[in-house]
């Protein structure tokens, strides 16, 4: 069993962004953290590049618990549009579906992996591409009401080539069916008898 603890803190080397945690047992785990939005950046931006270091060496969980709130505390991690953390305390966070206005842990900051970024500073300034050279974009496997499958890195694209009026509905339409996963076919509407899912084989 581990007889002690640390608190550490881990840097986005790609916007600077922070986030302080505790974990019982030894720094050289594979133990990463696990707060919610730090969580979705580590997959958003790939563990490396991220870097950690440990802040404290704690042997008991009551110092270790301590000494994470000193550190939150310090850095004001809860309420800094720096770190990814949204709790002041060493219990960790809610996200706020429950609470509004002063109450909730996000009053008042930015969600952390979603800063817009304007003219020079935003990666597409100046950049003229279809979506289908968008590297975000996802892959998808459809197959229309007569059986033909068909694959596109963008649905927004395929929809506006294939059909000709009612573009945004059906795009609608398809990209809902996709985010179900049930690879049905639909019932009803434009895009009766299709099915769609997201398929990265190709």
């Amino acid at each position: 069993m581990p007889n002690s603890g640390f608190i550490y803190i881990w840097t986005n080397k790609i916007n600077g962004m922070k986030y302080v945690g505790k974990r019982w047992g030894d720094p050289s785990s594979s133990y990463i953290g696990s707060g919610k939005y730090f969580k979705h950046a580590v997959k958003k931006y790939g563990l490396e590049n991220f870097e950690r270091n440990i802040l404290d060496i704690c042997e008991t969980r009551t110092l270790l618990k301590q000494r994470e709130k000193y550190w939150l505390d310090f850095y004001q991690a809860a309420t800094s549009n720096d770190f990814y953390n949204i709790s002041p305390n060493s219990d960790g966070g809610h996200h706020g579906a429950d609470y509004i206005g002063e109450k909730n842990p996000m009053y008042g900051k930015k969600h952390p992996n979603h800063k817009p970024h304007y003219g020079q500073e935003n990666g597409m300034y100046g950049v003229d591409r279809t979506y289908s050279e968008n590297p975000n974009s996802k892959s998808y496997l459809i197959i229309d009401n007569e059986g033909k499958e068909w694959h596109t890195k963008c649905l927004k694209e395929f929809v506006e080539t294939h059909f000709k009026e009612n573009t945004q509905k059906i795009y609608q339409s398809l990209k809902e069916q996709a985010i179900r996963g049930t690879f049905k076919s639909a019932t009803k509407g434009h895009c009766k008898g299709w099915r769609i899912k997201y398929d990265d084989s190709f």
